[in-house]
């Protein structure tokens, strides 16, 4: 039983003895969150009902904010309305940045042994890193995290939404029945100056070594000499990042493994873009994380409760425009209908895949096939 609960069940057997003395019953006094030894950080104090949900509350409002720093930011003002009417004495603070941007800084500050953040939302091969690195907690979450799907066996973070890359076209530039259908069709010379392509998707050549692997074991040979071909063939304008916009300016008539987050935001903002039936296409999930010795334990566990939850969940689908893990909450996703009525099918990495070796071999000949220094 942890310092916390132990605590609180005194807390309650002394209220008992006093309720059973005294006619008018007294409401407890607000609890601190306890502070974290530097060795072991605590188990995450449990939000169930009764007295102690209200001391995890009574310290959540004393903390008076809980902070995330994430690079998949979008709507925001969706996700604090939705969260500040559950927790109006809350503060949401986010830090929308590269995922390089958050690394460096989180390790300037691991340094000093203290964080301005509670939590991380990131790819899940920097999550990995950062795990790596031993600042993630092993922590105890919601309940509701258990029946979803793709989890890894640890508890230093939880996958909720999930990004695809699929092959994104401009509606104006490339009618619907010449969009590309299969993989092999982006061999074709055909695309040669009409195609845009990411030096950002350095994980295609491991997705493709995967899919057409065998036994377990990755076909990096075939995966190489097709992107080579796709690369020679098609002779991309290579852009750093996602920039469907460029797609919807008429730049070029398809974007080679385009994110369907942005690209799925051009679409309902009417621009003329749309996402080709290509499967199965790459699902790169984000997950999310708590710092060892976050500032803000109580208002942390508020804030995954209602993310976790399906109306928080869903929330977070429609504002990041992405897929979900939570079965029963897919159901209900706008952004999952329509990827379905796309035809458009995704295998996600295992992160047993996602090795420092293979990630390296990936990005080395990604960059050297675009032309493009790491």
């Amino acid at each position: 039983m942890t310092k916390l609960a132990c605590g609180i069940l005194g807390l309650f057997m002394v209220l008992v003895l006093v309720l059973s003395a005294c006619a008018a019953p007294q409401s407890p006094a607000p609890v601190p969150a306890p502070a974290p030894t530097p060795s072991t950080a605590p188990a995450a104090p449990a939000v169930g009902t009764g007295t102690a949900q209200q001391l995890v509350i009574e310290a959540a409002k004393k903390e008076g904010e809980v902070v995330i720093w994430s690079n998949t930011a979008a709507d925001l003002d969706v996700i604090r309305r939705q969260f500040n009417e559950k927790y109006p004495f809350l503060k949401l603070t986010v830090w929308d940045a590269r995922s390089a941007e958050i690394t460096v800084k989180l390790a300037e500050e691991a340094k000093a042994g203290k964080f301005t953040p509670d939590l991380i939302s990131t790819s899940i091969n920097d999550t990995v890193d950062l795990m790596n690195l031993g600042i993630l907690q092993d922590y105890s979450w919601p309940a509701a995290t258990q029946k979803w799907t793709d989890q890894p066996k640890h508890n230093f973070y939880r996958s909720y939404i999930t990004n695809l890359k699929v092959m994104a076209y401009n509606t104006n530039l490339l009618p619907k029945a010449d969009a590309p259908k299969t993989w092999d069709d982006l061999k074709d010379q055909r695309w040669r100056g009409k195609a845009m392509i990411s030096s950002s998707g350095d994980v295609n050549p491991l997705f493709m070594a995967l899919i057409w692997g065998a036994g377990g074991k990755l076909d990096w040979d075939k995966s190489e000499s097709y992107w080579r071909t796709v690369i020679q063939n098609a002779r991309p304008l290579v852009q750093r990042g996602y920039p469907i916009e460029l797609i919807a300016a008429g730049e070029a008539a398809l974007f080679i493994s385009a994110a369907s987050i942005t690209t799925q935001i051009m679409i309902d903002r009417g621009a003329p873009v749309d996402y080709a039936p290509v499967s199965p296409v790459m699902s790169t999930p984000f997950s999310i994380s708590v710092l060892k010795n976050n500032p803000h334990p109580n208002a942390t566990r508020l804030f995954l409760e209602n993310l976790t939850s399906p109306e928080g969940l869903l929330v977070w689908s429609e504002a990041f425009r992405s897929l979900v893990f939570d079965p029963e909450v897919a159901k209900r996703s706008r952004i999952h209908k329509i990827v379905a009525d796309r035809k458009v099918e995704s295998i996600l990495i295992p992160v047993e895949a996602m090795t420092t070796e293979n990630l390296r071999r990936s990005a080395s000949f990604w960059q050297k096939e675009l032309g493009v220094r790491g």
